[in-house]
């Protein structure tokens, strides 16, 4: 019986390089700085762990960025 863990941690691998790239591909192709992807990232719902991870940054960059979001006012 093939073990059910390995075939989840190489999924993971490759959902972690496709994030990676995806993220790449925003921020060349729409000129996005790190910190406008935070936010799309954040926006979809996915965790500042996750982001960190994603965009290979620290998960306390992350959380400064969504703070000082969250201070400038609305445009």
């Amino acid at each position: 019986m093939p073990d059910k863990r390995a075939g989840f941690d190489e999924l993971l691998v490759q959902l972690r390089a496709t994030n990676a790239l995806l993220a790449k591909l925003l921020s060349v192709n729409a000129e996005l700085t790190q910190g406008d992807l935070i936010l799309v990232l954040a926006r979809a719902g996915i965790s500042p762990a996750e982001i960190a991870d994603i965009l290979g940054t620290t998960s306390n960059t992350v959380n400064v960025a969504l703070s000082r979001s969250r201070k400038k006012p609305a445009k």
